[in-house]
């Protein structure tokens, strides 16, 4: 069984593969390539996060396997985070809409809290 075939079905009908590259502190300029990497190894889960300032290395990474038809945005599960500085209800979608653009997606598979702390802008 492949690693990208591993899943936790989620009561939603949604499956997460439980093996997932974490971008959080991966160097700056070695983030696409650990992105490919990765997928090429067959990790299906990618979970980056906006104060991690890597989201556009990441979303190359995905837009060159997608490219190359290794695969289509539905074959990951991509997971960011609301960073501490967004949490006031009307800046969780800027923050949101931020992660979308840097990452170059139209969707998250899911989006989180980064911690249950909110920092004074």
């Amino acid at each position: 069984m492949a690693s990208h075939d591993k899943v936790v079905h989620l009561a939603s009908g949604q499956n997460v593969p439980i093996i997932g590259l974490g971008t959080w502190k991966s160097p700056p300029g070695k983030v696409k390539q650990a992105v490919i990497d990765a997928i090429d190894a067959g990790y299906r889960q990618i979970d980056s996060a906006l104060v991690y300032g890597n989201e556009s290395e990441v979303g190359a990474g995905l837009k060159e396997k997608i490219s190359d038809g290794t695969i289509t945005r539905e074959d990951v599960f991509i997971i960011d985070k609301c960073w501490n500085t967004f949490h006031k209800r009307e800046r969780v979608v800027e923050c949101c809409k931020l992660s979308l653009k840097n990452l170059g997606l139209e969707y998250l598979d899911l989006y989180l809290i980064h911690w249950p702390l909110g920092y004074k802008v």
